[in-house]
């Protein structure tokens, strides 16, 4: 083989491993709900949306079949309480807890992620940031549509687990798809690369 031939084989070759080390990177994914499932159209517009977002998933079956059954506010906000406390207790000095690193992770999420009528804290996004904290790096795929947005993917290198129990995928992808960014197949993303500056908006813990 001539040294030019072998030179376009190890880079075909390399362009091929690449890809495929990103399809293969991730081996599950969150369970997609659609917000309307999770809404309880019989409760105020505090409480209606109280389960769309990272709570879908912290939630039991049980629990998210019994919050949607609800007819008052008031029996909402005791639901709520009830939950928190299955949970475990927050601790006051210092202020730890599920619940509080929840707050503090949706209030992030509301900041960085709002996108229209869209809160944060029930976007794709910020589902993912507020069960598994801030991604260890982000990268950008180009688009599967000629001139479209590239597909923004987060990376997690630690494996403990979340606020719903579970371990973070190592991958996660979203692309812009009308007023709001969703997720996106991994394995459709190609031609990955890590954004060269800080990966993280300022306001991120």
């Amino acid at each position: 083989m001539m040294p030019a031939a072998r030179a376009r084989g190890r880079r075909s070759a390399t362009a091929g491993l690449a890809i495929a080390l990103v399809a293969a990177s991730t081996a599950g994914a969150l369970e997609r709900y659609e917000p309307v499932d999770l809404t309880n159209f019989l409760l105020g517009p505090e409480n209606a949306q109280w389960l769309v977002g990272p709570i879908a998933h912290m939630a039991t079956e049980a629990e998210r079949s019994g919050y949607l059954a609800l007819t008052d506010d008031a029996a909402a906000v005791a639901f709520v309480a009830a939950f928190w406390e299955r949970r475990g207790p927050n601790l006051v000095f210092p202020p730890t807890g599920p619940k509080v690193t929840f707050d503090q992770r949706a209030e992030e999420a509301d900041r960085a992620f709002s996108e229209g009528t869209h809160l944060g804290r029930r976007t794709d996004r910020g589902t993912v940031f507020i069960l598994y904290g801030p991604p260890d790096a982000i990268g950008f795929g180009s688009s599967p549509q000629r001139g479209g947005d590239p597909v923004e993917v987060w990376s997690y290198s630690s494996r403990e687990k979340g606020l719903d129990g579970e371990k973070p995928d190592r991958r996660y992808a979203f692309r812009k798809q009308g007023n709001v960014t969703s997720f996106f197949p991994v394995s459709g993303v190609e031609r990955l690369r890590k954004s060269p500056s800080a990966v993280r908006p300022p306001r991120w813990r």
